[in-house]
């Protein structure tokens, strides 16, 4: 994982970490910090809007055979773990909205991992 504090680990931290030192940043508070983190050859990139949403984006061309796909899948079913919300991959980089097509969703309160 890559993120911009210092005093934070710089390859492990814990995510309930960089949100409290976001806050605590007065020149963090409203607005948003970014951070990455890697599963397999996949880089997931990540935009915090606050804590109730972060909108992660995947490069297409990081996901070309079946390694890529099983790290975006596990990557969606541990984020929908941790948070206990529904985790969402859609086809754009725009903040969810109902209407907005789901290509796949992990529903832990369920167990069920779905796609088109």
């Amino acid at each position: 994982m890559e993120h911009p504090y210092p005093q934070l680990d710089p390859v492990h931290p814990a995510v309930t970490d960089l949100f409290r030192v976001w806050a605590d940043d007065p020149e963090g508070q409203a607005t948003s910090f970014s951070f990455r983190a890697r599963f397999g050859a996949v880089w997931f990139f990540a935009l915090p809007y606050d804590e109730e949403e972060i909108e992660f984006s995947v490069w297409p061309e990081d996901v070309l055979d079946e390694a890529g796909v099983a790290a975006v899948l596990q990557f969606l079913v541990e984020v929908a773990t941790a948070s206990q919300r529904r985790a969402l991959l859609t086809g754009e980089t725009v903040r969810y909205y109902p209407g907005m097509p789901t290509l796949i969703s992990h529903d832990p309160a369920a167990g069920l991992t779905s796609h088109i």
